[in-house]
């Protein structure tokens, strides 16, 4: 009952209030919900432009993180590719103000390039791995980089950089300063040829391909790499890029170097190598190597052939994969260290996989995975090591650089981070492994001299010897990383690792050719001897390094 009486109440409240309201035309009420079908148009519309301009955004930025991606890649070759732009500004400029010119006139262009590094290293055991020998050092290094680029009209220029690089106290002499101011490099390029996009640079010059791992310009060592010849390279930005050379190097396989008088021991390295990178989740490469042995006394022909792919199928993950086969001839030597001309057989492999999270610390973590194949038995005509060239030399197998591509497995996951986007941390580990049942390594600092490593040459025939038989697992390295570009001129690194062996190492032991006597024959011949046995101990190296560069 009180429910009826409420509603008729209201009821008549309604139709009391509909009564005294003015009532509106059809038109009026026509044109108010046209201006609001209007405002809700508008409001559409304008979202619409809001979405449209955050995929842009969106999309820009995923482009963004592409391109510093394949950009980290070319990191060595950073300096050149600023000279070269610098290059092509002032080419378009040339063109703009030709016409105003007299006809024959010339343009000069100066582009400065300056680098100086220093750096400390402590070390331990990391050569023996023995605690109770006194091997610890401590010691600072500097590289001093000083260049031009003179560039005359559009398309030629000149490059020039000296370069100091010692170890400090190490110099013969504080007085004076022998041998150690150089010509690092020295070359003419001449770009764009008959605008066919061929370059063309000839003379004494870095080079670096892909990752590094086949030829590099070993930005790390103490001293860098060169190469002396001719590099032609064939271009389209963004689509393909050949690349074809042929140099003079030395390879430190000559058991003495000569010079002035007689016939110098140099080999001959060539090679091409081709980069398609159209399609912006998939850089693909391929490269064919020949090292040839040329004067040098040792043979040495070796063709190398292999494949890169570097895949990035959705945003912040990435896979590496690389590839190389080696095959010809090389110089080994029997149980009698006796000269044997072998076959020779090998292959090497990378692979990497990595998940970038899309986070404001860009936290990352990925896997790599390095092989190198061995030969277990080293004395016969065939050989089965892999031979490393011309790579990368430091962190890659670690930063205590205990092993090369030569024998070994690495397992080697790692996480890093950025803190702020000038700061990146990085901890990493590495397993390493035999890959075959023992044999010949390059490990341990046996590794052979080429042109360019601070290290004495001819020690081709220095290796770490593993018997065959038991666990082929050598031990772990942990490694910590921080690199800071505290300004755009500055760069400060600091790099710690540690080894802990296995029982497998203190197994071996480092074997080397030299003169015995020989007293049947009254005579000194070549013999194996043993340099030095292996400990258990922890072997430590650290890095603290800042660079300056302009």
């Amino acid at each position: 009952m009180t429910r009826r009486i409420v509603c008729a109440c209201i009821l008549f409240w309604g139709l009391t209030a509909h009564a005294q309201s003015p009532q509106q035309e059809p038109g009026t009420q026509l044109d108010i919900l046209l201006q609001e079908l209007d405002t809700l148009n508008e409001s559409r519309t304008a979202q619409e432009r809001q979405i449209q301009a955050l995929k842009a955004r969106l999309q820009a930025i995923e482009d963004e993180g592409a391109a510093r991606e394949r950009e980290g890649e070319a990191g060595l070759r950073a300096r050149l590719d600023a000279v070269e732009a610098e290059l092509r500004r002032q080419r378009e400029a040339e063109s703009r103000s030709r016409a105003g010119r007299p006809a024959g006139t010339r343009r000069i262009v100066l582009v400065p390039d300056f680098e100086f590094r220093i750096r400390g290293i402590g070390e331990t055991n990391r050569w023996d791995l023995d605690g109770r020998r006194g091997d610890s050092d401590v010691f600072v290094q500097h590289r001093l980089r000083v260049g031009m680029t003179l560039g005359y009209g559009p398309n030629v220029a000149g490059v020039v950089v000296l370069q100091d690089a010692r170890e400090w106290a190490e110099g013969r002499s504080a007085t004076s300063d022998q041998q150690s101011l150089d010509l690092f490099e020295g070359y003419l390029r001449i770009t764009d040829i008959g605008r066919t996009g061929v370059d063309v640079r000839a003379g004494r010059m870095r080079m670096a391909f892909g990752a590094g791992r086949q030829v590099s310009a070993r930005q790390s060592n103490a001293v860098g790499q060169v190469f002396e010849g001719v590099r032609l390279t064939w271009s389209r930005p963004r689509v393909i890029a050949v690349d074809a050379f042929a140099t003079l190097v030395r390879t430190g396989v000559a058991p003495v170097f000569q010079s002035g008088r007689g016939q110098d021991r140099y080999s001959v390295f060539s090679g091409i190598h081709l980069r398609v990178d159209s399609w912006a989740p998939l850089d693909a490469e391929a490269y064919a190597l020949y090292l040839d042995d040329a004067f040098n006394e040792a043979t040495e022909k070796i063709g190398t052939v292999g494949a890169r792919l570097v895949a990035r199928p959705v945003r912040g993950l990435t896979f590496e994969a690389e590839g190389a086969v080696q095959f010809g001839r090389v110089e080994v030597r029997d149980l009698g260290a006796r000269r044997l001309d072998a076959s020779h057989l090998a292959g090497m492999f990378f692979g990497r996989a990595a998940y970038r999270f899309q986070v404001p610390t860009s936290p990352t973590l990925a896997v790599n995975a390095l092989y190198a194949s061995g030969d277990a038995d080293p004395f016969n005509n065939r050989n089965r090591a892999y031979r490393p060239g011309f790579n990368s030399r430091h962190n890659v197998f670690g930063v205590l650089d205990l092993f090369t591509w030569q024998g070994v497995w690495d397992i080697a996951p790692s996480f890093s981070i950025t803190p702020v986007p000038e700061l990146e941390l990085t901890v990493a580990t590495h397993l390493f492994s035999l890959s075959s049942d023992g044999g010949f390594v390059k490990a341990f600092g046996t590794e052979p001299a080429w042109r360019g490593d601070d290290r004495p040459a001819g020690l081709t025939y220095r290796h770490v010897v593993f018997p065959s038989g038991g666990p082929r697992f050598l031990g772990q390295e942990v490694d910590l990383l921080v690199t800071w570009h505290a300004t755009d001129w500055l760069m400060l690194n600091f790099e710690y690792g540690f080894f802990v062996p296995q029982t497998r190492v203190t197994s071996a032991q480092v074997l080397s050719v030299g003169e015995v006597s020989d007293p049947g024959a009254g005579m000194t011949r070549d013999g194996w001897q043993r340099d030095g046995l292996f400990g258990e101990s922890w072997a430590h190296r650290g890095y603290l390094e800042a660079t300056v560069t302009f």
